[in-house]
This record gives structure tokens, C-alpha cells and sequence, in this order.
């Protein structure tokens, strides 16, 4: 996960960002329904925040977030292979290791065996392997 804010936050001249040091931006968040696992665990970080942070609804285009976020109106927290859109004003900051830790969840891919030999499921799975990030079995 990484945290998108705007480039001239204080919190940006940190390596990695420490979630109470972000407190005065809203984050933008999906609705309970859309992601309940990811949504009960941030709820549980902010509970434990002594200044809990301020939930905004995510709003449906990722552009016009960026660019809210480059306005210095809020920030996100994205999957890294979402972090891939730049725009001016925004930079990507990985939080500390406590919340990865606490935000981390398992994605499962599936696909029919007549897919065996797709060369982008085998560069997926090859991606998973050399980086360690999830136990692959054909």
C-alpha cells in the first residue's frame, strides 16, 4: 500500500509516512460495501490513532483524485500497482511498516486449467515468485 499526498505536505520528507503525522488531510476511502475486510481494518488503525483521521468518500474517477489530492484536499491509500499514474503536485509514500502490516491482505487468483500456458498468467506468476509476495501452486 502506498499513501498519495500532495508534494508539499511535511509528511513528505519522511521515508515513510507515519499515519499521525497526516491527521490534518481527510483520506479517501471506499464504502464499507465495496471492500468490507480493508474497511473494518483501517477502522480499527484510526480507533487506535490519538487524533483519528477523517474519512471522505472515494470519489468514482482516479484522475480527478489525483488531482484533488495535488490541491492539497485529502489524501488515499492505493495498492502500488495502482501507484503508476503521476501527476504534478502528488507523490507516493509508503506508510510505516506497522500499518502495511495492519492494512496487508491475501488476493487469491484463479484461472481454468485450459489457461496453463497463457503467457500473462505465467508472467503473473513468475512476478509472485521472484518477489516473494504470495505462495503459487499449478
Amino acid at each position: 500500500m502506498l499513501l498519495a499526498l500532495v508534494e508539499y505536505h511535511p509528511a513528505c520528507a519522511q521515508e515513510k509516512v507515519d499515519l499521525n503525522t497526516v491527521v490534518d488531510l481527510p483520506l479517501y476511502w471506499c464504502k464499507p460495501y465495496q471492500n468490507p475486510a480493508l474497511y473494518d481494518r483501517l477502522q480499527k488503525i484510526i480507533s487506535q490513532l490519538p487524533t483519528p483521521l477523517t474519512l471522505q468518500q472515494k470519489l468514482p474517477n482516479f484522475l480527478t483524485m489525483l488531482m484533488v489530492i495535488a490541491m492539497g484536499r485529502g489524501m488515499l491509500l492505493l495498492p502500488a500497482s495502482i501507484a503508476q499514474a503521476q501527476m504534478q503536485g502528488v507523490v507516493y509514500k509508503r506508510p510505516t511498516a506497522k500499518y502495511v502490516r495492519q492494512l496487508s491482505m491475501n488476493m487469491h487468483l484463479l484461472w481454468h486449467k485450459s489457461a496453463a500456458e497463457n503467457t500473462i498468467i505465467n508472467e503473473m506468476i513468475g512476478y509472485f515468485k521472484l518477489h516473494n509476495t504470495a505462495s503459487v501452486s499449478v
